[in-house]
């Protein structure tokens, strides 16, 4: 059975530098337990500063905690409006049933803009029983030479496997992905490039699925929806380090675990 998205209550921003194409968390998104967002900035964002990063026009005060009842502007143009007529398609291609709530479909579509260098996306939800599940989209498939012809020849259900690209110039925890017959199909998203790698090292069997095929004219980002699944207990998810927040009276996340 293929996992599913988790109702996990936080989105992590990861801003893109334009020159080198070096990605960096720099905010978190948090659902809180009565409803409302919160917007905060993390520790990745000192970093990113380092780079070019300056704070959203949206949020400017990289040491201000931001709420709101709604889910901001920012994150809502992220979001495809339920009134365009290619709204169902566009949600069934993300394993999406219509209707699905932004905040969910915010998570599935990595809230990426022609217009800026920001992405936003889910960390991994750990089950009960001690295993990592996950979601992403395929990535790098317009860069690979015939990776749209060998995905023509996948099916739903079928395995890809992990190759960790460690001469990678901008990423040095790169992960290309292949099929068994090792036709390089496409990369994994760079901000799940360092968790992937931390799992590998814990589980080498660790698995990911092809959950839905994409054909055109979806978008080709959206060519390959991926699930992936590795037992690994002791994962501690995105805590601490870059992805603690830049100010302490943030509210706290809650366990790594799922309920």
């Amino acid at each position: 059975m293929s996992p599913v998205i988790s109702s996990e209550p936080v989105l992590y921003v990861a801003w893109r530098n334009p020159r080198t194409r070096l990605i960096v968390p720099v905010a978190r998104l948090l659902r809180c337990p009565g409803g409302d967002f919160e917007f905060a900035y993390v520790k990745g964002s000192e970093e990113a500063a380092e780079h070019g990063f300056e704070p959203f026009l949206a949020f400017p005060d990289r040491g201000a905690i931001y709420r709101s009842e709604t889910l901001p502007p920012f994150f809502q143009n992220r979001v495809m409006p339920s009134s365009r007529p290619d709204y169902p398609e566009y949600v069934t291609s993300l394993g999406l049933e219509p209707g699905v709530a932004p905040f969910t479909l915010l998570a599935s579509n990595d809230g990426r803009r022609a217009t800026d260098q920001v992405e936003v996306f889910p960390e991994l939800q750990v089950t009960p029983n001690g295993q990592v599940t996950g979601r992403f989209l395929i990535r790098g498939v317009r860069h690979i030479a015939g990776a749209e012809e060998r995905i023509a020849d996948i099916s739903d259900g079928d395995r890809l496997y992990c190759m960790q690209d460690v001469q990678n110039e901008v990423n040095p925890f790169a992960i290309a992905l292949r099929t068994e017959k090792h036709a390089l199909v496409g990369y994994s998203p760079d901000y799940l490039a360092e968790e992937l790698t931390k799992l590998l090292a814990k589980d080498p069997d660790l698995l990911i699925r092809v959950e839905r095929k994409n054909p055109p004219p979806a978008p080709r980002h959206h060519r390959l929806l991926l699930s992936l699944t590795a037992n690994a207990p002791d994962y501690a998810g995105l805590r601490g380090g870059r992805y603690e927040p830049v100010v302490n009276h943030a509210t706290p996340l809650p366990p790594v675990a799922a309920e």
